[in-house]
């Protein structure tokens, strides 16, 4: 009998790959990226059921929330808001910066969620309105940051304490969430519907360097949680450091 066929004689159809396709933080979420929309509408084309998730605009989204603002202050607070900080062993922000954060945090808890909705309406094209949003914008993702410092995510990129090339640095943060910006966020919001897709093959692009920490924090969490699918990661920077990374 064929392994094609079942005892009945019926031929079994083998189940369609179905490949979840994802682009991490950090990128400009002004600007997406065509890597994973190209390669869904190229796969589509040919049958394969595909899945697509912009996680850069989905952690930016859930970062600029006043929920979101107000537990970094929280943070900050319990970390820094002393004259002895917590963190001992680990590099400290100045004190002003902290003073900053704790005075100007309110403020912008109140403000950055209709900061965010002036950069999606027609508002964005008024100057003064669109600056305004900019600017809170950054201020608030300065004291997001706060915790995690020195490591600094940005509007359009991620400047960590770790070193993007060397790959033992950048799985221990992945795992990491005292040092790790998207771990916590990851774990709680966006990693139950990744493995609810039950994908038989995972695609992560990282054009950039700062996008590696988020794509293996993916990754690991994606494991932690018993996905088995092949998870595989692709983009210029994965190409050219490929060897070098096996060594590092």
């Amino acid at each position: 009998m064929s392994e094609n066929m079942t005892p009945g004689g019926a031929t079994l159809r083998p189940r369609p790959l179905k490949v979840l396709l994802l682009f991490p933080p950090a990128w400009t979420p002004t600007m997406p990226h065509l890597a994973t929309p190209s390669l869904t509408a190229y796969l589509r084309a040919h049958g394969v059921e595909v899945v697509q998730r912009d996680l850069n605009l989905e952690c930016m989204d859930l970062l600029l929330t006043r929920e979101h603002l107000e537990g970094a202050m929280r943070q900050v607070r319990r970390l820094f808001g002393g004259r002895a900080s917590r963190r001992h062993g680990r590099e400290q922000p100045p004190r002003e910066f902290v003073d900053w954060a704790l005075a100007q945090g309110p403020r912008l808890a109140r403000e950055v969620e209709e900061a965010k909705a002036v950069l999606r309406s027609p508002a964005f094209y008024d100057p003064a309105r669109s600056r305004a949003a900019m600017e809170c914008i950054s201020s608030a993702l300065q004291i997001i940051s706060l915790p995690f410092f020195p490591t600094s995510v940005e509007l359009s990129s991620l400047t960590s304490a770790i070193r993007e090339d060397v790959s033992a640095e950048v799985i221990r943060g992945a795992a990491d969430p005292q040092t790790n910006p998207y771990h916590r966020l990851l774990d709680r919001h966006v990693i139950d519907s990744l493995v609810a897709e039950a994908p038989d093959l995972v695609g992560i692009s990282v054009p950039t360097m700062g996008q590696f920490l988020a794509a293996l924090t993916v990754a690991t969490l994606l494991r932690q949680r018993g996905v088995r699918a092949h998870i595989t990661l692709g983009g210029p920077h994965i190409s050219m450091l490929r060897e070098e990374m096996l060594h590092t």
